[in-house]
């Protein structure tokens, strides 16, 4: 009898370390999603580094990035990011798929140029994607963007 409690006891801290590990392994977190936009605003200030949009803001008045001016969350995680029209010029971000969440991408009107990065298609929850208005190359691949429901590539200027 004092056997069988000890097994159960056993595999029952097996499972919860297993659960733990997960989620401490994925990062499911807003702090997370934090970390990777703070990541996003660094590289967009080092190749924009006279003008700027709002994301320079960003962390700046509140630690919450949900507040952030272009940043949209569900009550947890970062949903959606709207960079239209933010002067953003060169390369594309190349992480994006770390926002687990994310279903919203606008970077509609800048001045984006380059490859369309592979990591791109690895956003599985993205539904909304906006790329117009900007100069970008290579080969489109979004074939494994399952949820897409809608892509505008309009006046997209393809290079290369």
């Amino acid at each position: 009898m004092l056997e069988d409690k000890t097994i159960i006891s056993i595999v029952m801290l097996r499972v919860l370390l297993l659960i733990t590990a997960v989620f401490t392994v994925s990062g499911n977190s807003l702090s997370t999603d934090k970390e990777i936009l703070l990541n996003l605003k660094s590289f967009l200030e080092k190749q924009n580094r006279v003008n700027r949009g709002r994301y320079s803001e960003w962390n700046l008045w509140s630690s919450n990035p949900c507040e952030w001016h272009g940043i949209f969350c569900s009550p947890d995680r970062v949903t959606g990011i709207n960079l239209s029209n933010s002067k953003i010029s060169g390369e594309m971000f190349n992480n994006f798929s770390a926002l687990t969440h994310l279903q919203h991408l606008d970077l509609s009107r800048n001045t984006l140029k380059g490859v369309i990065p592979d990591d791109l298609n690895r956003c599985h929850s993205l539904v909304y994607l906006n790329l117009s208005h900007n100069i970008l190359g290579g080969e489109l691949m979004l074939t494994r963007l399952t949820s897409l429901q809608k892509l505008d590539l309009s006046m997209l200027t393809k290079t290369g």
